[in-house]
């Protein structure tokens, strides 16, 4: 069937006579969702009209013989369609409760109509979310969705503790929170909600939690000023935020002096208290030694805004104590004719006063005092390093006599004082020995020589050097006396190189070397023993028997007396002579002979022989191998003898014995003299 479709005027004039009773249906729907109305189309019509009871007009009009189409203007709101005599009307967005008819017209003018009630009920709003709990790190940002469904919907809105943060009126399906610069203030709950207001207000909402995950915070940096001997000290790092999460994975703390790590503190050192949210470490015996910079070093996983891992703080730890003196000695050694000074260095806090008092003024020349406040060096923990400090030295300039005088030194501050006794005494650099007078018997050989200054402070080694290098080193203590001998025996080869060094507190002077022939050159197996003539041997005994008890009664008195100035606090010299007369100081440093004849019983080496004084070791050059080539690169100059040339080649020195030559290297210790075999 073809129904013609005409655009009709509306004619509010013309009134329809109703030839049939009117009978209403009802239709239920959901606001804004598609509904369909039925109506019955009678045998004879030529059109049919769509509208609203009690409103003037209608929404559109349909004609026989055209199409079962909505007309342009109201396909947006409408839809049709024909089924034998049913006729179809959709209504695609129902807004409100009403009667639609449908109004059929004949060419007699008579009307049919058939009436639907359509009911329209609200759509219940329902909220969903994606997630019920965003974990989120500080300082990122976050889009959080709201998706919904409900008709008509009033408004849409996001809330934070009872705040609505977030409104909108759209009719969306969605609407999202955007949260940037995340902080952990804005963790917690936040809550979509949805109102449908259709003849009443329906709701509905969801509730989702923000979790901020952040790093611990610490209290800044600070310092704390204790006392050395405090049995027990509390550095507290001080949590401020334990941070999300609370487990830490890095929790450390550090010593630092100057910007140098000096140690790393175990777990053995330090505890948690958790009442007060501090991290403390615990030192124990607080003592200088602890001065530094402490540092806190906590982490949870969670960098911070700057992209730090770890927390750090640190905490300025400053020990008042009295004043330390890093260095001191008994007694201290300068040579006549140097410039020669002392220096103390201290460590403390507060500053400190320094004075030097005389204890014994004896012949003690004048001196210079000077105090600066620098940078001294110190050992921590196994580590060196420069911490400030305060340094004191006494300038004696050039030192032109001998000397020997006791000084205090005293060093206080508020938290106490501190003093040190010492010495300090003057030498002569060591003079070789002169009219050096030697006789050669078969075996043996008796030596002789005067020194130039006597001292007991000094002694003599008689090196005797031999082919195989291994050389043997003979000691005698110097004593008032200028005069000294040394009996030599067991003297296996014919020629025999001799060197006497002269050693006292300032240096060694070794520059005395000469040869002696013996009558005889002995032959000896393997293991076989050196023996002597028997006459010889029995007078050897009987001397020594005597040397040995007349040495045995000095060294008693030596003892005892040196024990007596000991137990004074204070070192003595025992009649030293200054008044000897140094003329042979004076004479040429040239080389002469020790003698023509090998024959010769008697021989005198003159103190014009050997190398010059002025070659001799200084006190700085002891005991090393370039010091020892410069001194003794002609130790054998003085001796022109192929035997000498011999050993000198066979032991690989090329006029030189130094490190591979079995020589003996001085050891000195506040006065103590000791040698050691390379």
């Amino acid at each position: 069937m073809r129904i013609l479709i005409f655009i009709l005027p509306i004619l509010s004039e013309f009134i329809y006579m109703v030839h049939s009773n009117e009978s209403v249906s009802n239709v239920t729907c959901i606001y804004g969702k598609p509904v369909s109305v039925n109506c019955t189309i009678p045998d004879a019509w030529t059109s049919v009209k769509i509208k609203v009871k009690d409103e003037v007009g209608y929404k559109f009009a349909l004609f026989n013989g055209s199409t079962c189409h909505v007309p342009s203007y109201a396909r947006d709101n409408f839809a049709t369609s024909c089924q034998g005599n049913t006729l179809t009307i959709q209504i695609l967005r129902p807004k409100d409760t009403a009667i639609w008819q449908c109004t059929f017209s004949s060419s007699v003018k008579e009307v049919y109509v058939n009436s639907t009630k359509v009911i329209v009920q609200a759509e219940m709003p329902v909220v969903s979310l994606r997630q019920d709990i965003y974990v989120i790190t500080e300082g990122s940002h976050l889009t959080i969705p709201c998706e919904f469904t409900g008709a008509p919907i009033s408004n849409v809105t996001w809330e934070r503790r009872n705040d609505i943060i977030r409104w909108s009126h759209r009719q969306s399906e969605s609407l999202n929170l955007t949260l940037r610069n995340i902080s952990r203030d804005m963790e917690g709950n936040y809550t979509c909600s949805v109102a449908v207001d259709y003849e009443r207000t329906y709701t509905d909402s969801k509730t989702l939690t923000l979790v901020v995950k952040y790093p611990p915070s610490l209290r800044p940096d600070s310092t704390l000023v204790v006392s050395e001997g405090q049995p027990i000290v509390f550095i507290p790092c001080g949590i401020v935020e334990n941070g999300f999460p609370g487990n830490y994975t890095v929790m450390r703390w550090q010593h630092f002096v100057s910007n140098s790590l000096i140690r790393n503190l175990t777990t053995e050192n330090y505890s948690i208290h958790p009442v007060n949210s501090t991290f403390t470490l615990i030192l124990k015996s607080v003592s200088f030694n602890d001065t530094g910079s402490y540092k806190c070093e906590i982490g949870n996983g969670v960098p911070d805004l700057k992209g730090s891992m770890e927390q750090t703080t640190r905490i300025d730890l400053i020990v008042k104590s009295p004043p330390h003196i890093l260095q001191k000695d008994a007694g201290y050694h300068g040579e006549i004719g140097k410039v020669f000074s002392v220096l103390f260095q201290f460590v403390g806090f507060p500053n400190m006063s320094l004075k030097i008092n005389v204890q014994e003024k004896g012949n003690s020349p004048s001196f210079n005092v000077s105090i600066v406040h620098e940078y001294v060096e110190i050992s921590m923990h196994d580590t060196v390093l420069n911490v400030n400090g305060t340094s004191i030295e006494m300038d004696f300039g050039v030192i032109k006599d001998w000397f020997n005088t006791t000084y205090e030194l005293i060093a206080e501050n508020s938290m106490g004082t501190k003093k040190h006794t010492f010495f300090v005494d003057s030498h002569d650099f060591p003079r070789k020995p002169y009219h050096v007078h030697f006789k050669a018997f078969e075996k043996t050989a008796m030596l002789e020589w005067e020194a130039v200054i006597p001292d007991l402070d000094k002694h003599f080694d008689i090196i005797v050097k031999n082919l195989s290098g291994t050389d043997n080193l003979y000691t005698i203590q110097g004593t008032n006396s200028q005069h000294y001998e040394y009996h030599l025996t067991n003297l296996v080869p014919q020629s025999n190189i001799i060197q006497i060094c002269n050693t006292n507190d300032i240096g060694r002077n070794c520059t005395t070397t000469f040869k002696i022939k013996t009558f005889q050159e002995v032959e000896l197996d393997e293991n076989q023993m050196l023996t002597s003539d028997p006459n010889l041997l029995v007078i050897l005994l009987s001397c020594g028997l005597i040397a040995l008890v007349f040495v045995g009664f000095v060294v008693i008195n030596l003892r005892c007396y040196n024990g007596y100035n000991r137990r004074r606090g204070r070192k003595i010299r025992l009649g030293r002579l200054d008044t000897v007369t140094r003329d042979l100081l004076e004479g040429p440093t040239g080389l002469g002979d020790i003698y023509n004849s090998e024959r010769d019983e008697h021989a005198y080496i003159s103190p014009e022989w050997g190398v010059s004084v002025d070659r001799a070791e200084s006190p700085s050059c002891l005991c090393t191998a370039s010091c020892q080539s410069k001194v003794e690169v002609n130790e054998y100059a003085s001796v022109e003898d192929s035997a000498i040339a011999r050993v000198v080649q066979a032991r690989g020195q090329g006029g030189e014995w130094g490190e591979s030559s079995g020589g003996y290297c001085e050891i000195k210790h506040q006065k103590t003299v000791k040698y050691v075999k390379k």
